[in-house]
């Protein structure tokens, strides 16, 4: 019998009464009655048998399949294993008009219920370092103007604050690296530096290597107009130990209009103006070596001053926006700042 092993295998049937409908089946139409009963019976038992086992069989493989499968793709937040699975959540809790989320070994500010005009969140909450800070404001909130937020944790590398306030991110004395990003956000006013950290420290609100020979990032949302050499000039004078200017250093600083690199400046490297939409003139002196899109993005530049003649400026292959114009060689003291 074609489906005998089948049966025995998924339904436990009696194997000699398979047999027999076997041989009921083959019987001739001359046979007793009660053979065509057991035929009736056994054709049944052929056709409807099979297609239950088969559809059990499926719906098996199915729960197999999608059910007790183990996961293809990366594990969701909160998963066991990641930085934020519950598992390791201690306590949600209030302090100081602050609501956050403590885990085993970090804080996560969420929000803050302050009705004050400068709201304080501080390096550690606990003895825990605060990592991240993603703090809404609500309407009992509206007085809040200004965050000063502090900083301890080199982890601390994503903050999102309330529209309509600004911040003030103070590192304190243990901070060994402080993430360069962070002061892309145009919220932030300036930067503080405790004076005992050994690796940085801050002039007018701009971030310097503890040398002051690096200078690492202004923050976007910096109100300085002017940078130079003369105080008389300028809203904040450049350290005359200064020697590179790092990367994106004043990437998207909308404030700058006027910039003069003092003649320590060595190096000024990528991007290092990129997006600064209201800067009409710079001035480098010699020798310096400049990367091709540093003032890339600047589309109200006018002008570009450097002690180098053309010819040896141009090898630096620099990206000029269009409508700025190189004053190179002697002609950089004809510059007047009177625009």
């Amino acid at each position: 019998m074609k489906n005998t092993e089948t049966f025995r295998m998924l339904n436990g049937l009696d194997e000699a009464y398979i047999k027999e409908a076997d041989l009921l089946l083959s019987a001739p139409e001359k046979s007793v009655k009660s053979a065509k009963s057991y035929k009736k019976r056994a054709t049944v038992l052929r056709v409807l048998i099979p297609a239950v086992a088969a559809i059990a069989l499926l719906t098996a493989v199915l729960t197999l399949t999608f059910v007790l499968r183990p996961p293809t793709s990366s594990p969701p937040v909160g998963a066991p294993g990641t930085n934020d699975d519950p598992a390791k959540k201690t306590e949600r809790a209030d302090q100081d008009d602050l609501t956050y989320v403590k885990y085993d070994d970090h804080v996560v500010i969420t929000a803050f219920a302050a009705s004050d005009a400068t709201v304080e969140i501080p390096s550690k909450i606990e003895g825990l370092p605060v990592t991240s800070a993603n703090v809404k404001k609500g309407r009992k909130n509206a007085a809040v103007e200004h965050i000063n937020v502090y900083t301890d944790s080199p982890e601390f590398t994503t903050l999102t604050l309330p529209e309509g306030c600004t911040c003030t991110l103070i590192a304190g004395a243990d901070v060994e690296y402080l993430e360069p990003s962070l002061l892309r956000n145009s919220q932030i006013l300036r930067v503080e530096v405790d004076a005992l950290n050994d690796v940085y420290t801050a002039v007018d609100g701009i971030l310097y290597s503890k040398d002051l020979q690096y200078l690492v990032a202004c923050p976007a949302g910096t109100k300085l107009k002017t940078l130079g050499t003369d105080p008389d000039k300028c809203d904040s004078v450049f350290p005359q130990e200064l020697q590179i200017v790092s990367a994106r250093a004043f990437e998207d600083c909308l404030s700058l209009v006027s910039v003069t690199l003092p003649e320590s400046v060595l190096i000024v490297d990528r991007r290092a103006f990129f997006g600064c939409t209201a800067l009409k003139e710079i001035a480098v002196s010699a020798p310096i070596d400049c990367a091709s899109d540093f003032v890339s993005g600047c589309i109200a530049l006018k002008r570009l001053y450097t002690d180098l003649d053309a010819k040896a400026f141009a090898a630096f292959s620099v990206k000029l926006p269009e409508g700025a114009e190189l004053v190179a060689g002697t002609r950089k003291n004809t510059r007047t700042f009177d625009d």
